[in-house]
């Protein structure tokens, strides 16, 4: 994990901030390549809380999503997981305490 790694997920956490002010879950996302956000192929994937934890919260089992897809994949970027693991994980728990998924 790195400086830029905190900067971008700082940036999808507010994303996910603002999805929730226009009525949709708090889920946010930015794309990586070579420490800048781009909208081409994905360079780096870095992420906060895993789907295992999010199911968790959620009173569920999970499964290590991004492992099993990259696996299987041909374009394999690097993952960076629990970036900021705890803010995230803070918004998810209290979102999904007075919110249904889905």
């Amino acid at each position: 994990m790195n400086n830029m790694d905190n900067i971008f997920m700082t940036e999808a956490i507010r994303l996910s901030a603002l999805a929730v002010e226009h009525g949709n879950e708090p889920f946010g996302a930015v794309l990586v390549k070579d420490e800048k956000m781009v909208w081409t192929k994905l360079g780096t994937l870095v992420y906060a809380a895993s789907n295992m934890e999010l199911e968790k919260i959620l009173g569920n089992e999970g499964c290590n999503c991004s492992e099993m897809v990259f696996a299987h994949s041909f374009h394999r970027p690097e993952v960076r997981a629990g970036v900021l693991r705890e803010e995230s994980l803070r918004i998810l728990t209290d979102y999904f305490g007075s919110h249904a998924k889905g």
